[in-house]
């Protein structure tokens, strides 16, 4: 990956609060930001237990098509 491309990546997450970055002369440090990572990980986990519930009611309902063929 070229620095620019890299440089873009670690802005976004810059923008959305997850990571720090601090330049001092030619050496980048980013850090993560915990806070953020942990309203990241609830909102994964309110999802992950949608999309769980979804795919059990089409596992479900694909074992009862195979059932009637």
């Amino acid at each position: 990956m070229a620095l620019p491309s890299l440089l873009k990546h670690v802005q976004v997450l810059e923008q959305s609060g997850l990571v720090r970055s601090e330049k001092i002369g030619r050496v980048r440090t980013c850090s993560i930001e915990p806070r953020a990572l942990e309203a990241t990980e609830a909102w994964l986990h309110r999802h992950i237990s949608d999309w769980q519930k979804r795919l059990d009611r089409l596992e479900a309902h694909v074992e009862r098509m195979m059932r009637k063929k």
